[in-house]
């Protein structure tokens, strides 16, 4: 019993081979990462507006971007 590949594949699959086109793969797995791309940088600049309001300098907030990691905590 065969099943049929997922839709989104279908698209990247190179005459019915089953094998995917590295592009394709690529360009499919950047819109997949927009969603979370558009909540990181929300959360970015919300803590970007924060910090500046809190007095600190460009140098200070880019340090604290590139130091700390805390994740989504």
């Amino acid at each position: 019993m065969r099943k049929e590949p997922v839709e989104s594949l279908k698209s990247m699959d190179v005459q019915g081979t089953g094998e995917r086109r590295p592009f394709e793969t690529f360009l499919q797995g950047v819109k997949d990462c927009v969603p979370t791309l558009l909540g990181y940088w929300s959360i970015g600049f919300a803590a970007g507006v924060v910090e500046r309001t809190a007095g600190l300098s460009l140098a200070e907030i880019a340090l604290l971007c590139l130091l700390l990691y805390a994740g989504s905590a």
